[in-house]
């Protein structure tokens, strides 16, 4: 799940920042009054009225400037399901403070409109406001970069699958992820071949009579697999490099970012996993090692122990992908 979102404002309407927000995950957008055709059923699009939006022809939110603490009263006459959309155009941080300890009942949306007014809504209290409105004169590699940083997934929901088969393939290349920082027992990255459901694989913490353990790495499966990236889109392995950050996941569902310090490819012999699915069979590809192994419910398996009947721990994802983002499209893959 998400756990902030931004709305993103746009001052004019410029159909080109729109879909750059859009192909970066933001579902809620606020635009001047105008029409605009959208195919898309899961986006949220306000149209701005002077100082109200609208959407579906009602009042959904009202801009307000909270220039001092008399200005708390009025809040209170907007029903709860009215979002108040606040500038402060003076004591940002204690104004901000101030609201989210005594207006939780309300609907409170802060307007930002600096990437450094964006970071700091979303960390009032500590635990910040849900929503931010984040007013867009176009678009900048920093604003997207921090709303990627942003739109991360907390918590998944892991579930079994029962192995069907496993398939000896021969040699192919898969990728080794090395972390910076270390990796714990039932820790993990999300791989799989299908964007249907991705597989827990194991980091490299367990000693064995031939290799050391490489307390940082996963080795993590084909070249062609997808991981699961922080902000709940997914990359294909070959695409990752130093410097970028991949989720990982913890048998218990809990999700954290971690940054990648180098990514590693060879040629290995690979095995192919295959578990039965809700409407179709799902697999993953990884390095026939000692080393590699996926996760059951209370324990860990090595792929060279692994056999038909075993349950490992998968992650399903409920919608297809397009360059790493959710569609809603009858996409196949086998």
């Amino acid at each position: 799940m998400i756990r902030k979102s931004v709305i993103i404002e746009l001052k004019g309407m410029d159909m080109e920042t729109l879909h750059r927000y859009i192909h970066e995950g933001i579902k809620e957008f606020i635009i001047p009054d105008n029409k605009v055709e959208l195919h898309d059923h899961s986006l949220k699009i306000y149209q701005r009225k002077d100082g109200e939006i609208y959407l579906d022809n009602r009042v959904a939110g009202v801009y307000m400037d909270i220039k001092d603490g008399n200005e708390l009263e009025k809040l209170n006459n907007f029903d709860n399901d009215v979002m108040l959309l606040l500038s402060f155009p003076d004591v940002k941080n204690l104004a901000a403070e101030k609201i989210k300890a005594t207006l939780s009942n309300k609907k409170v949306v802060p307007v930002a409109y600096t990437i450094e007014e964006l970071e700091l809504y979303f960390n009032v209290l500590e635990s910040g406001f849900d929503h931010v409105v984040f007013v867009a004169d176009g678009y900048s590699e920093k604003h997207l970069n921090f709303i990627r940083k942003l739109n991360k997934v907390d918590k998944i929901e892991l579930i079994e699958r029962k192995v069907v088969k496993i398939k000896w393939l021969g040699m192919g290349e898969r990728v080794c992820i090395d972390f910076v920082n270390r990796l714990h027992p039932g820790d993990g990255c999300l791989i799989g071949n299908f964007s249907r459901e991705l597989y827990l694989v194991g980091p490299e913490i367990y000693e064995n009579s031939f290799a050391p353990p490489r307390i940082f790495r996963v080795n993590s499966g084909a070249i062609h697999s997808y991981s699961l990236l922080p902000d709940g889109r997914t990359a294909y392995l070959s695409e990752l490099r130093s410097g970028d950050s991949l989720a990982v996941a913890n048998i218990d569902g809990t999700v954290r970012q971690e940054i990648i310090g180098r990514v590693k490819r060879e040629f290995r012999s690979l095995i192919m996993v295959i578990t039965e699915g809700d409407n179709a069979e799902n697999s993953v590809i990884l390095q026939n090692a000692e080393s590699v192994y996926l996760y059951g419910r209370s324990k860990h398996i090595f792929v060279n122990h692994l056999k038909t009947g075993d349950l490992i721990l998968a992650y399903k994802l409920n919608m297809p992908r397009h360059m790493g983002i959710p569609v809603n499209e009858g996409i196949s893959e086998v």
